[in-house]
């Protein structure tokens, strides 16, 4: 019995005596692996899984060639790619680094500091169909219940490219190059923020219908479908503030902060935008009607654009169109919805020096012809924008022609058969002798281009809504329109050598 005893303490002792080692080497391996754990994650596939469990999305793939994941040295990874399973997008980082170490990062409680993205490359392919989403409402509330606000960062983006083409297609709709740019989260009262610092993103790149069609026209919707394009374009971003997380969309929508400017350098486009195309009949009106005349864009022009409430607002477009020796300015303003929905307010001013010296010419130079147009970009519908009471002052101008022309009429005896006099001393045929500006030698060329801008407003009144006011407008432009064309049937033709002062006519 006392044998057994004295066996088993020895035992004891010497059980005691190696588990002191064995542990003492599982501490060793446990702090090595904890020392070498970045280093073998870094240098595994379990470096892409980490990525892939941070990223969780199904639907994204990221994948890296090597990464350091020191405790105490800034992260780095490289050869860095995200891609969509169906192929419609795709992004190659260079490299990413950061300030801080992994470990530094996670227990900075959302302060990551400043990360630097070298040479990332954008890949957007349209017209492929996206999987249809099988997560359900409750998913979906899960899923936002358990975001957290925003970390904040500032990232820079270095050389950066994006390419966007179609699916049936290997050229680029979109293709963009060596782009520099900061982008910041904000946590803020209303909503967490994306901020983009102010960048030029196009310098007098070379334009083109594909850029025309594929964004530009949201914000100069006189350029949409074009297929003749000749000219630089330049592109600067002045704000760009998107919230971020869950909220309504009408919300979201009111939260979105985004400006800038379009610059159009030596621009000519053909005539085919659809809402050129309404306007050409009546532009016919003022002559003979070149349809394979471009339309330029004012030397002048500087497009600035605001996005508010899911709709790009536009103004400073100017276009124009060659008229006997000088320029017709058409002036683009108002919104465009992504949708392609338009509400677009158009301004013709015809050249104060080709327009006369007439009462109604003065107005007209002083008042450009203000057209209204809405529908869509593929189907527009325009008419005379009769708010700012711009029809009124017409109504008053015309109205008072014809006072005038009645009291003179039964003054010194002329009658309707007989409208028209000649001023051979002047060279001058004054063919409505009740405008006193006539008197001062007006050209038959600025009556001419007179009544053909109020030929314009004629054709634009027809079929207008707006009821007897709109009537009455109408028939008192047609009752000049008439006059006009009776005098001219009394006026014997200019000779070639009394040449309009303006220039010789051309075809527009």
């Amino acid at each position: 019995m006392t044998s057994s005893t004295d066996d088993a303490v020895p035992a004891k002792s010497t059980a005691r005596r190696l588990w002191k080692p064995i542990a003492a080497g599982l501490l060793i391996v446990l702090a090595g692996t904890l020392l070498l754990a970045p280093t073998i994650i870094a240098n595994t596939s379990l470096r892409d899984r980490l990525i892939n469990a941070a990223i969780a999305n199904p639907k994204l793939v990221a994948s890296t060639d090597n990464a350091s994941f020191g405790y105490f040295s800034p992260l780095a990874i490289n050869g860095f790619q995200l891609g969509q399973n169906n192929g419609v997008f795709q992004l190659q980082i260079e490299s990413i680094n950061a300030q801080q170490s992994w470990l530094s990062l996670l227990m900075s409680d959302g302060e990551l500091g400043q990360f630097t993205f070298e040479h990332p490359k954008v890949d957007i392919v349209t017209g492929i169909a996206n999987d249809p989403d099988e997560s359900t409402a409750e998913e979906t509330s899960q899923h936002q219940a358990k975001q957290k606000s925003l970390p904040r960062l500032v990232a820079q983006f270095v050389d950066a490219s994006v390419r966007v083409r179609q699916i049936s297609s290997d050229e680029p709709l979109v293709n963009l190059h060596d782009i520099n740019f900061i982008v910041r989260t904000q946590a803020g009262s209303d909503a967490d923020r994306v901020i983009v610092d102010p960048v030029t993103i196009l310098d007098h790149e070379p334009l083109t219908p594909q850029l025309c069609s594929q964004g530009l026209h949201l914000v100069a919707p006189l350029l949409a479908n074009v297929v003749d394009v000749t000219g630089n374009v330049s592109f600067r971003l002045d704000q760009f503030s998107i919230p971020v997380g869950p909220m309504d969309p009408q919300r979201r929508s009111e939260l979105v902060e985004i400006s800038g400017a379009v610059g159009l350098d030596g621009v000519t486009v053909g005539l085919n935008n659809q809402i050129v195309a309404k306007l050409v009949p009546l532009l016919e009106r003022l002559g003979k009607f070149d349809r394979t005349v471009s339309m330029t864009v004012s030397e002048l022009s500087a497009v600035d654009f605001q996005v508010a409430q899911g709709r790009i607002h536009h103004q400073g477009l100017v276009m124009q169109m060659p008229l006997r020796g000088s320029a017709l300015e058409i002036k683009s303003s108002g919104s465009v919805g992504v949708d392609d929905s338009i509400d677009v307010q158009l301004e013709i001013q015809a050249p104060e020096h080709l327009l006369g010296k007439s009462a109604i010419s003065k107005f007209l130079a002083s008042q450009s012809v203000q057209i209204q147009v809405s529908g869509t970009l593929h189907d527009p519908k325009i008419k005379l924008d009769s708010s700012g009471g711009w029809t009124d002052r017409l109504h008053e101008v015309l109205a008072a022609r014809e006072q005038r022309s009645d009291s003179q009429s039964t003054g010194d005896g002329s009658t309707a058969d007989h409208p028209a006099d000649e001023n051979p001393a002047s060279g001058d045929l004054s063919g409505d002798q009740s405008e006193d500006s006539q008197l001062a030698g007006e050209s038959a060329a600025g009556r001419e281009i007179t009544d053909s801008v109020l030929g314009i407003v004629e054709g634009l009144l027809e079929g207008s809504g707006d009821g007897q006011h709109a009537t009455s407008l109408r028939e008192r432009l047609r009752r000049r329109r008439e006059s006009s064309e009776g005098r001219r049937r009394f006026l014997p033709r200019r000779e070639s050598n009394e040449a309009i002062e303006t220039g010789p006519e051309t075809e527009i």
